[in-house]
């Protein structure tokens, strides 16, 4: 069974703070989705990929 997962925050530093917001899938020891970060220069997407150990 395949299960979706959203995880969103924001990052606070002593300069500013930044969202981001995790998404994608889950099956089995298999996580895969992105990373979508909002930086003052813009919006940055990482690839997220994990397996458990």
């Amino acid at each position: 069974m395949k299960k979706i997962f959203l995880y969103a925050g924001e990052v606070v530093l002593n300069n500013g703070s930044y969202t981001f917001e995790m998404t994608g899938t889950i099956k089995g020891d298999k996580m895969v989705g992105q990373t979508k970060v909002q930086e003052p220069s813009g919006t940055i997407i990482y690839k997220l990929e994990a397996t458990r150990k």
